[in-house]
């Protein structure tokens, strides 16, 4: 195995190298610095001087001959004044000790000497690198303002709740545009041994919550309804209390109507075929409302397969509640003897599967219904030969039959072949459909 590639549990130590006093550079400059490189144990030590204070690191590493003591200084005079110039340098040093393997839990960053922008650079970089150690030089101060000789005390911070606060803003602003696989990758699983050693203890609840809102609506968003509910149920899901600590992103958090709406879709479907119709009819809202987020994604082929699903799921819904499963219709059914009539005098036929029943397909659905009179079962065989959801589109996508890719389509036009299916399931449910849909439609952030 790469040695370069293999996770270090040994430190590292990084300083940055400033001016100090020029009168008094051992008690001002090298004592402090030669103080923080002997509290630990290090297997690298790396001094970061500008241009100007590269000799005194170079004087440092020889008062301090056997340790492994790198010198780094920054490329160009005057950059130690230049905090972009600064970061980019630091970040540099930075990243190179993580790809030779140390952990960023094990590499420690001394700003205490340098310039301001060196420091604040150092700080920084540290933070977007995620180290967990950062350490300065402190104490009691003379009239101008200097830490008194021998009297420093190294001090130590932990940024870990800046960071984690960043993750959390993070996390959520990918929830508010339906990221919701990206919020939960972000977050640490709590049910990990490891994760509280490297969480802020302060902000675990709202770590565990948040990101088990983000597995909520990820869930959901798979149509794993009794997933998502299972989650909202569980010890993680204390939503109401990190509301009020994020009260500016309270419009995601989920509701109690929410709960219930996934709970209602992941109820069984094994009861006789008239209980049926009311979970399907919910499901077929959020089918669309799946789709229109698959659209905002440009996922187009995914969302037009979904949009065109629910044609045939309001066939399926409507021959349920006439007693009748598309899967296995009678043999011996009037309305399939009349529609293999129909089909037998257009040259056409209509075959049995196993068990001699008969499985009906989108359009053999529609037909039965037209033929017991229902007034939904026309229409469902009318539709336009040449939009984006037709038949032929349909069968020729990709993703069923064919080969044809839809590529970057025209969104406004594929949303107004949605609005054709969005009057469908009005005509169909025109009691429930608009509050479905409103339902369906609640976890659509980022929606424009």
């Amino acid at each position: 195995m790469n040695s370069s590639l293999t996770a270090k549990s040994t430190k590292a130590l990084i300083l940055t190298v400033g001016t100090g006093d020029i009168n008094k550079l051992e008690t001002s400059l090298f004592a402090p610095l030669k103080k923080s490189i002997k509290k630990g144990e290090w297997e690298k030590i790396i001094l970061l001087p500008s241009q100007m204070t590269k000799s005194n690191a170079h004087a440092l590493s020889d008062m301090t001959a056997g340790m492994p003591i790198e010198i780094n200084p920054l490329p160009k005079a005057k950059q130690e004044d230049d905090a972009d110039a600064c970061f980019n340098h630091f970040d540099q040093v930075i990243g190179s000790l993580l790809s030779d393997g140390f952990l960023p839990q094990n590499i420690m960053v001394d700003f205490t000497r340098g310039t301001k922008a060196m420091s604040a650079a150092m700080v920084l970089a540290s933070i977007r690198r995620e180290l967990n150690n950062l350490r300065y030089i402190s104490g009691p101060r003379d009239e101008r303002g200097q830490v008194l000789p021998g009297q420093e005390a190294i001090c130590e911070i932990n940024p870990q709740i800046s960071l984690a606060s960043l993750r959390l803003d993070t996390a959520l602003r990918f929830i508010s545009r339906g990221a919701f696989a990206a919020a939960c990758d972000l977050l640490p699983d709590p049910d990990s041994p490891y994760s509280k050693l490297l969480w802020p203890q302060s902000l675990w609840d709202n770590m565990t919550s948040i990101r088990s809102m983000a597995q909520f609506y990820l869930k959901w968003d798979k149509f794993d309804y009794g997933g998502a509910f299972r989650i909202a149920e569980s010890k993680h899901s204390d939503w109401s209390s990190t509301k009020k600590t994020y009260s500016s992103w309270t419009q995601i958090f989920p509701t109690k109507e929410m709960r219930k709406w996934t709970q209602t879709l992941a109820e069984p479907l094994n009861k006789g075929h008239k209980q049926k119709p009311p979970v399907l009819r919910k499901i077929a809202a959020d089918i669309l409302a799946n789709a229109e987020r698959r659209a905002r994604d440009s996922q187009f082929e995914d969302a037009v397969v979904r949009a065109y699903r629910i044609r045939e799921l309001i066939a399926q819904i409507r021959l349920f509640e006439r007693g009748l499963d598309s899967e296995a219709v009678p043999k011996d059914h009037p309305a399939l003897v009349k529609v293999k009539v129909s089909l037998e005098k257009k040259g056409r036929s209509w075959h049995p599967g196993e068990g001699g029943a008969y499985q009906a397909s989108r359009e053999k659905a529609a037909m039965l219904l037209n033929a017991m009179g229902d007034p939904l079962g026309n229409l469902l065989l009318q539709e336009r030969n040449d939009g984006i959801l037709s038949s032929k589109s349909r069968n020729n996508s990709l993703l069923i039959h064919g080969f044809r890719t839809l590529g970057d389509v025209d969104k406004k036009a594929l949303m107004k072949d949605f609005k054709t299916v969005e009057q469908l399931l009005h005509k169909d449910n025109p009691d429930h459909a608009e509050r479905h849909l409103q339902q369906a439609r609640s976890i659509n952030f980022g929606m424009d």
